[in-house]
C-alpha cells in the first residue's frame, strides 16, 4: 500500500485504513479501536502529517489507533 504523500482528507483515510470496529472496554470506561487490517492502519500512521476535512470519528480512530 502506497500513500500518495503526506496529506489526506478524512474519506481518504478511512479508505486507506479499512475497517474497524470501535469496541467497548467496561473495567477502562473508554471505547478502543480494532483494526481489522491493522498493516494498513500502521502504514498510514507512518507517512501522515495532516488529516483535513476529518470529522470527529475520523480523530477519535486515529489517536486510539497510535496510542
Amino acid at each position: 500500500m502506497s500513500i500518495d504523500g503526506i496529506a489526506i482528507t478524512g474519506e481518504q483515510f478511512r479508505e486507506k485504513i479499512g475497517h474497524y470496529e470501535k469496541i467497548f472496554d467496561a473495567k477502562k470506561n473508554e471505547f478502543k479501536i480494532h483494526f481489522h487490517a491493522q498493516k494498513n492502519f500502521d502504514e498510514v500512521k507512518k507517512r501522515l502529517r495532516i488529516l483535513a476535512r476529518a470529522d470527529s470519528e475520523d480523530k477519535f480512530v486515529f489517536v486510539s489507533g497510535i496510542k
